[in-house]
């Protein structure tokens, strides 16, 4: 469990950039620079740039499933997404091994996608930045949606 030190140390600030406002130069660097607030980086980031694709998604998962019912299309996902990451992660075996930050880091934000297409079959926003929290609480990183949310929203 992390504690609010992110949000001591002013990530805060980052996760709850005015709209608008330039984005940090990617997710590697944020990530190199703020190593301990990975969780956060990575769950701002796949609402953020994720969340967006989520509906289009949906919707031909939808098309391509008309008689499924919401439990199948669920399932659906949750398939879809074990085979991507399983898919992602044998590519890292051998040779490749120094790459298994980066895997990780994929496949975090493989299940963050999972997560939000779920969300978004519920009839959730995958854009809404309570996504972000409910990641990181559904990812054990905080206990409550609240602290998360604390974690993420700018320091005032």
């Amino acid at each position: 469990m992390l504690d609010a030190s992110c949000v001591a140390l002013g990530r805060g600030e980052r996760f709850g950039r005015p709209e608008g406002a330039p984005l940090e130069p990617s997710l590697l660097a944020s990530i190199v620079a703020e190593p301990g607030c990975l969780p956060e980086l990575l769950a701002d980031f796949a609402v953020r740039r994720m969340g967006p694709a989520v509906p289009e998604t949906v919707d031909q998962l939808r098309q391509d499933h008309p008689d499924a019912t919401a439990e199948e299309l669920r399932q659906v996902v949750v398939t879809r997404g074990r085979r991507a990451v399983v898919a992602e992660g044998s590519f890292v075996g051998g040779p490749f091994v120094v790459l298994i930050p980066v895997a990780f880091c994929a496949a975090l934000l493989r299940q963050a996608r999972t997560v939000l297409e779920l969300a978004a079959l519920d009839g959730r926003d995958p854009t809404e930045r309570a996504r972000a929290g409910e990641l990181l609480v559904l990812q054990g990183v905080y206990e409550d949606t609240g602290h998360a949310q604390d974690a993420l929203a700018p320091r005032r």
